[in-house]
Order: structure tokens, then C-alpha cells, then sequence
């Protein structure tokens, strides 16, 4: 949906298998929704197994923090943000970006469409 898609710009999570997981747990936090939460975890628990040395589980709990301090999605109105810088847009909303998450994962302006995650945070973004 284009809330999922304006919510990978904000909150920073690419759409890689990685960042597609914490941007669904982030939502399902924010809904409460236990299927998601069902799926996100085990699209997480896929990553850590393909790449064991990554932090996901503390990932996956800042991503659920992320959710629990940001306004409401369902309350934004999206016509009041889209005009915002980017920045200004994350501090109205409450939203802060990913740190662990960005240290792990390369920064995908090369390859917009994929974040590289490595097992080692020299990749940093």
C-alpha cells in the first residue's frame, strides 16, 4: 500500500527480506495485529539464520520502539507531512531512524530497490 511504501522512506528499513520484517513489525505494533507479528518474526528469524552474526533480535526490538513512540499512523494526515523536509516529517511524527538497523545495513542510493546487510557493522549507512 502507499502507507507501507511512505512508512520504508521514513522509517528508513529497505526493502530487503531484513527490512521488510522490522517495517512489518513496526506496523504490527502499531495495530496490534498477531498475525503480522507472526510473520515478521519469522521473516526475521530467516535473516538471522542466513546471517547469524546480525543483531536481530535487539533490531527487532527497536523497531517495536520505533512504533510504540510515533504517532498513530492511522491519525496522520498525510497532506500536512508530504510537503515536510524529510527530517521535519520524522520529528512531527515522533519517528527516529533505525541506528542498529543503518549500522548493519549498507546505504541503498546505489541499488534503490535493495539494502545489503552484513554480518560485520563496517557497513555502516
Amino acid at each position: 500500500t502507499a502507507n507501507h511504501a511512505l512508512l520504508h522512506v521514513l522509517t528508513g528499513y529497505g526493502r530487503e527480506p531484513l527490512g521488510e520484517g522490522l517495517l512489518l513489525a513496526f506496523t504490527a505494533q502499531q495495530f496490534g495485529l498477531r498475525g503480522i507479528t507472526m510473520l515478521s518474526h519469522l521473516m526475521i528469524m530467516r535473516e538471522w539464520a542466513v546471517h547469524p552474526r546480525l543483531p536481530v533480535l535487539q533490531m527487532l526490538s527497536e523497531s517495536k520502539a520505533m512504533a510504540r513512540n510515533m504517532v498513530w499512523v492511522a491519525e496522520i494526515d498525510w497532506r500536512e507531512i508530504m510537503p515536510l523536509d524529510l527530517q521535519d516529517a520524522r520529528r512531527r511524527l515522533g519517528l527516529v531512524r533505525p541506528a542498529i538497523y543503518l549500522k548493519h545495513c549498507s546505504d541503498a542510493s546505489s541499488a534503490p530497490d535493495y539494502r545489503e546487510c552484513a554480518d560485520s557493522p563496517s557497513k555502516a549507512a
